[in-house]
């Protein structure tokens, strides 16, 4: 799994964050590694900040419970005869 945020605000420079603000290491950098997965962390005084966070799919495969009968699983989209789902996809434009 990957996440990629990028913002347009004031920014930072990491090498310089006071020891009492350690929510970058403590709290993002941290959780990840315990978990196997890696954070990349890009920032600028004045340029915005980017974030990318990396989570190996064995990782996130151990993680996730397995189905249960008790959850209801939604039923297939009606296809057409070409096999494509008919209908838009809610939330997508098409091309």
């Amino acid at each position: 799994m990957n996440a990629f945020v990028r913002d347009g605000g004031a920014g930072f420079d990491p090498a310089v964050v006071p020891d009492d603000r350690r929510g970058i290491a403590d709290s993002i950098v941290q959780r990840m590694e315990r978990h196997g997965g890696t954070v990349e962390i890009r920032s600028h005084p004045g340029a915005g900040t980017e974030v990318h966070l990396h989570l190996p799919r064995r990782v996130l495969a151990k993680a996730m419970p397995a189905p249960s009968a008790a959850v209801p699983v939604a039923s297939p989209a009606p296809s057409t005869p070409g096999g494509a789902a008919s209908g838009p996809v809610p939330g997508l434009t098409p091309p």
